[in-house]
């Protein structure tokens, strides 16, 4: 017998395997799984993300990248987040002196230099203010 059933169901078996993960690889290159998009965050299809709004203010800071970085960390803004939005917030302060990171029409944080401080005002973290003279931290 030139047919055996035992090797015809293996080899389709192995095909079909085979054809699985190139179609796997294939959505996968494509994009076409995309990352989960948080349901609290959406209102209507539209998905809020967090933003750096300049305010005005009579002093101004040229901060330093490790500045902002201690400051956002202090605020609770995720290493992704702090990339997406650490370059605004540098300009923001440097070009106005003020700031503010808004998630739709919500604030998360209020940041406004004053000599040699940056003050800054979170619903969820509190107050505090940051010395970039000395680069510490104290409290309001």
């Amino acid at each position: 017998m030139l047919f055996r059933p035992g090797r015809i169901l293996g080899a389709l078996t192995g095909v079909l395997l085979l054809l699985v993960a190139l179609a796997l690889e294939v959505v996968g290159c494509n994009e076409a799984i995309r990352p989960a998009q948080w349901p609290e965050l959406r209102h209507g299809h539209e998905v809020k993300e967090l933003r750096v709004l300049p305010r005005s203010s009579k002093e101004m800071a040229d901060l330093n990248p490790e500045d902002i970085v201690r400051i956002c960390r202090k605020v609770g803004l995720s290493d992704e987040q702090i990339l997406k939005l650490g370059t605004d917030l540098y300009n923001a302060l440097r070009s106005s002196g003020a700031a503010v990171i808004a998630q739709g029409s919500e604030t998360r944080a209020i940041f406004r230099v004053s000599g040699n401080h940056v003050f800054v005002r979170t619903p969820f973290k509190g107050s505090f203010v940051y010395d970039f003279a000395r680069g510490q931290f104290g409290l309001l």
